[in-house]
């Protein structure tokens, strides 16, 4: 990221001012942008955050028309894409992460929007008809033959890495680390998801975390992993990141994973079954008060097998 010190962000500020009449949309939007990165930049750093909020005080207390109707514009556009520009939308990120983002227990959720979208799905209670389903990787516990084939219809698509897509029948598009695919009109992007300071997930199997867009939202799911260096360019509205420890990060380090990522909504997963407790999900909240909104998912009670 290109690094702004005050003077240079002052003189940005001062030349989005306008007149009556004038460009109050592009003040919101670039006024967003420059919020969104400066914080970013200043977490990344762990600088005090009391010169950004200073700076952004100075701005919006400033009594021009044109920032006044800009300030108006922020709270009333309501959904923020990942790079920074606010657009008018039906619903706010963290509606969205309510309403269409559902957990099933471990690393497995269901997200509902233009298309429904299953993410490593693990012991299906209830047969359902996805249009796609996503797999992270080969372990028994994410790359379920028999749940995901109680999912698929005529038409689903599952996306998985070659060691899961060979187990599985139907439409299956392989995919690897830094691959995108648009499935009728939903960008997949897979990313890295390994362990550093472990062995159950090399870096070599080419085993993956996925950001999907899905209704004008960017949800990462992290996959099995650690806290890797690889998350600090992950653009997301939603992240979904394991807690539990053992196999993958504990609380404490997906909580610094989630700042690294800085989405407006993240969501504890991997824990409450097979390995980790609620009290991982609990403790990664804790640690992410009054930084990052995090919001805990009731999941459904899962049968044993």
């Amino acid at each position: 990221m290109k690094q702004l010190n005050g003077a240079a962000i002052i003189m940005v500020l001062a030349a989005l001012s306008c007149g009556p009449g004038g460009r109050a949309v592009a003040v919101a939007q670039e006024f967003a942008t420059l919020q969104a990165d400066f914080q970013r930049l200043w977490l990344a750093e762990n600088r005090d955050n009391d010169g950004y909020q200073e700076l952004v005080k100075r701005f919006l207390n400033t009594s021009t028309p044109c920032r006044a109707q800009a300030r108006a514009l922020q709270v009333g556009m309501t959904h923020r894409d990942p790079t920074s520009t606010l657009e008018k939308g039906a619903s706010t990120v963290k509606e969205f992460a309510a309403n269409n983002i559902h957990w099933l227990g471990h690393d497995s959720f269901k997200l509902v929007g233009q298309k429904t979208v299953y993410i490593d799905p693990y012991k299906v209670q209830t047969p359902d008809q996805a249009d796609i389903i996503c797999v992270t990787h080969g372990h028994y516990d994410h790359c379920a033959p028999e749940d995901i084939a109680k999912l698929q219809g005529e038409h689903t698509v599952v996306v998985a890495p070659a060691d899961c897509a060979q187990e599985i029948s139907g439409t299956v598009r392989v995919i690897q680390p830094g691959q995108k695919l648009n499935i009728e009109g939903v960008e997949i992007e897979a990313v890295p998801a390994y362990n550093i300071n472990k062995d159950f997930h090399p870096k070599a199997n080419g085993w993956v975390g996925y950001i999907i867009t899905l209704d004008k939202t960017r949800i990462y799911h992290a996959g099995d992993t650690d806290r890797i260096p690889e998350m600090k360019d992950i653009r997301a509205d939603v992240a979904l990141l394991p807690v539990s420890g053992t196999y993958v990060m504990t609380a404490e380090e997906a909580a610094q994973a989630a700042l690294d990522i800085q989405p407006q909504i993240t969501i504890p997963m991997h824990y409450g079954s097979i390995v980790g407790e609620a009290k991982d999900a609990q403790r990664f909240q804790e640690l992410l008060t009054g930084k990052l909104e995090v919001v805990i998912k009731q999941a459904p009670a899962q049968p044993d097998r």
